[in-house]
């Protein structure tokens, strides 16, 4: 009987190690929380040399300068599976009266914006280290504009209307993760942007949605203030599954019914 008992409880021990550990794929609800921009020191002062940024290419060369980066700090993230919008753009930079969702208000040319999704950021395919995400409905709000539509016309290697999620191990919640979109203003778009490529790069951390992040922010921010640099975020624990906590309570029963035996029989 005791040696039956070891048996179980090594297959429960197992079976927690792998619901704990094992998460292989980007989880439909989870939450992109992306990392701050950072700015350059000396001749690159003011510029964003790193971490996330979104960017137009303003020269029409095809190719993202440094220049033409615009810093973002993260407000709520990208909470996949949800729409996500925003309001509140405004000419001038940011004053506190804005509404943001995904991140937290930017100046871009002098003006007030911030990014939106009209329709959930969904996972289409996610296998190993790679996810793919549909961003059809997304944009972003700006100089009292509504929408900026950057939900179509696909440039470089990312496939139409899709990010391309790369993480460092499985995308599994608290995995490090770089993303990759790019779209095309559409033509007749009122901000005056029609037709200039758009491309958005994201670097952060995966966790689960409805859990704290510990990185919104609720302050404006400009591309003119290289000040605010945060990175990092919470990794949410997995939590345990009902039928496990139920196997585990019936494990319990049977050591207690053994126990009894055991002294009946001494």
């Amino acid at each position: 009987m005791k040696h039956s008992i070891r048996l179980l409880v090594c297959s429960a021990l197992l079976q927690v190690f792998a619901t704990t550990g094992v998460n292989a794929a980007l989880m439909s609800n989870a939450v992109l929380m992306f990392d701050s921009s950072v700015y350059g020191t000396g001749s690159e002062a003011g510029l964003v040399v790193g971490g996330t940024f979104f960017s137009f290419d303003i020269d029409n060369n095809g190719d993202i300068e440094l220049w033409e980066r615009t810093g973002m700090t993260p407000y709520n993230g990208i909470q996949l599976g949800t729409a996500q919008p925003a309001s509140g753009s405004h000419s001038g930079s940011p004053d506190g009266t804005e509404s943001p969702s995904i991140d937290a208000p930017w100046s871009f040319f002098g003006n007030t914006g911030m990014h939106l999704s009209n329709t959930p950021v969904n996972v289409l395919s996610s296998t190993g280290n790679m996810a793919y995400l549909d961003m059809s409905g997304w944009g972003m709000v700006w100089n009292g504009i509504p929408t900026v539509p950057f939900g179509s016309g696909s440039w470089g290697s990312n496939p139409e209307g899709q990010a391309v999620v790369t993480c460092d191990v499985d995308c599994a919640i608290g995995d490090r993760f770089s993303l990759y979109y790019t779209a095309t203003v559409p033509l007749g778009e009122p901000s005056g942007f029609g037709g200039v490529r758009y491309r958005l790069g994201l670097d952060g951390n995966a966790s689960l949605a409805n859990q704290p992040t510990g990185l919104a922010q609720a302050a404006a921010f400009s591309d003119s203030d290289p000040g605010m640099v945060l990175t990092g975020t919470i990794a949410a624990p997995v939590p345990l599954p009902l039928s496990l906590w139920l196997f585990v309570s019936g494990l319990a029963g049977l050591m207690g019914a053994a126990r009894i035996r055991g002294r009946r029989n001494s």
